[in-house]
């Protein structure tokens, strides 16, 4: 995050994962990014279509 926001001067980070990927989830929620929403079906994961939960950092919310 920090070469994101302060190298790239990103606005935004968004991180994706499985809805049932409970693991990377509470990795985005323990960094402190926000649940924006759920995508649906959007990935192929192995033998089908999983929904997304799609996470958002803002750099105004990384640095204050």
């Amino acid at each position: 995050m920090k070469m994101g926001f302060d190298d790239f001067d990103l606005n935004k980070i968004e991180i994706r994962c499985a809805v049932d990927n409970h693991r990377s989830r509470a990795i985005a929620e323990r960094l402190g990014f926000t649940h924006e929403a759920t995508l649906s079906q959007s990935e192929w994961l192995y033998t089908g279509y999983v929904d997304q939960a799609l996470y958002s950092l803002l750099a105004t919310e990384y640095r204050g």
